[in-house]
């Protein structure tokens, strides 16, 4: 768990890390998701379905059900 003064610092250093990206501030969870879905997009072109344990180990996701939202998300998002 984070205390507030730890976690007010880990925001502000997300928030300095997405201005110098380029990239608009939201919650961790949700950079983590879009990081997500452009992973998965991008591997899903390159090998497949096989990839998605990778892409799990890249964001630090322990079971496979964990990463199925993202899934959903980027066939969603997908270019038809």
């Amino acid at each position: 768990m984070f205390d507030l003064q730890a976690s007010f610092s880990l925001r502000k250093k997300l928030f300095v890390l997405c201005q110098r990206a380029g990239v608009t501030y939201r919650a961790w969870q949700t950079l983590r998701n879009a990081a997500g879905v452009r992973l998965l997009q991008r591997e899903q072109e390159l090998a497949g379905p096989e990839s998605r344990p990778e892409v799990r180990r890249q964001l630090g996701l322990t079971s496979r059900e964990s990463i199925r939202p993202l899934v959903k998300l980027s066939r969603k998002n997908s270019p038809a």
